[in-house]
């Protein structure tokens, strides 16, 4: 489930999802993604203040500024266990993903190269599910699609 991540001192009574100011992940350099394509559904937008390649940019730039990001759930997490976040579920229904490790045959049989993808399959195979991992998330009330410009106006 994705997560909203903004600083500790924006409680959600004042976070207005549509109204906040978004800092966008974009690893392609492209604009749009599943958050934009899902509120062209709904016939909305959001307003993009900071964009930047990087997974490991985003959330700091929150930390420091009134500036709120989406990110899945564990990443999120991870963030806020060292940054002042405070987490918050995604008003939009938003697709997960899965991850998957590539590489080319050439290197398949490399032993340093077969080494690291069994340690990271063994890592990602022993990660325990989301809600076991105390999550210190504040689930926002389901609303109707016609509430999200006030998600947690309450």
């Amino acid at each position: 489930m994705p997560s909203i991540a903004t600083r500790p001192d924006r409680r959600a009574p004042n976070i207005c999802f549509l109204a906040a100011r978004h800092v966008f992940i974009t690893p392609r350099g492209r604009p749009g993604g599943v958050v934009d394509d899902a509120l062209a559904r709904l016939g909305r937008a959001r307003t993009i203040a900071f964009a930047t390649p990087s997974f490991l940019i985003g959330p700091p730039v929150v930390a420091d500024t009134n500036l709120v990001i989406t990110l899945a759930s564990r990443l999120a997490t991870a963030f806020a266990s060292t940054l002042p976040l405070a987490l918050f579920e995604s008003p939009l229904d938003l697709p997960g993903f899965r991850l998957a490790m590539f590489w080319h045959d050439r290197r398949h049989a490399d032993p340093l190269r077969a080494f690291i993808r069994a340690r990271v399959g063994a890592i990602a195979k022993d990660l325990p599910p989301l809600s076991a991992r105390g999550v210190r998330t504040k689930p926002a009330p389901r609303r109707s699609r016609q509430s999200l410009r006030n998600f947690a106006s309450r």
